[in-house]
Order: structure tokens, then sequence, then C-alpha cells
């Protein structure tokens, strides 16, 4: 009875770690790193390596929208100067896609009917 009582227990620390280390993981694949402008396409790159392309030719370049303190997130990441995913204004109700690392130039443009909020290292 003894024995079954440690084996559970050890099976559930070993479940509770492992799905903070998935949880963890996660996190750290949608983090910014950079995005640039190169043979015609926009770059972003996160931490973890994953490569978001995009045609230029595809964008439309726009104003840059006031990002104000009433953003939310819908879908996304944000740790610190890091945000990453889809958000939204609060008081306009306007949808955003931010890809923002705290560093570069900050542009906007839409793709695909979604206005993208970008820093970039170069263009």
């Amino acid at each position: 009875m003894r024995s079954k009582t440690i084996l559970i227990i050890i099976i559930g620390i070993a479940f509770a770690l492992l799905t903070t280390l998935i949880s963890i993981a996660l996190v750290i694949s949608t983090i910014p790193k950079e995005a640039y402008i190169e043979d015609g396409n926009i770059i972003m790159k996160t931490k973890f390596g994953t490569e978001y392309i995009i045609p230029e030719l595809d964008v439309t370049y726009v104003n840059l929208p006031t990002i104000l303190p009433s953003m939310t997130r819908i879908n996304g990441t944000s740790i610190g100067k890091y945000h990453s995913g889809h958000f939204q204004d609060k008081q306009t109700m306007e949808k955003y896609y931010l890809f923002i690392y705290g560093s570069g130039t900050r542009r906007s443009f839409i793709y695909n009917d979604e206005i993208y909020i970008v820093d970039f290292i170069k263009y």
C-alpha cells in the first residue's frame, strides 16, 4: 500500500513537471527575436527559430496606429517588452497582430485583412 502511494506521488510530480516544461517551450517558441526584409520577403523569426515569411508584394504599408494601454491579448504571448500574437484595442475594438521585441523600427502593414505591427531590425 505504501509503495503504491509513493508511485502515485512520483507519477503526479513527473506529470506536473512535464506539463510545465511543455508550457515553457510553447511560450519560448512564440517570443519574437527579429524581423527584417530580405529578397522581397518580410521575415519574422522567433527565439525558438520559427520563421514566418510574408511576401512584401502582398502587404500594404499603413500609418502606425497608436498602441494604447487598453490593448488586450486575444491569442498570443506577452512577456515584458516581447509581444507576439493577436491583440485587440478595448476602446476601438480594432484587432492587431503584434510582433514586437522592443528594438528596431516599428512599422505597420496590412496582410490578409489583418493589421500587423512589427519591429524591424532592418528594412
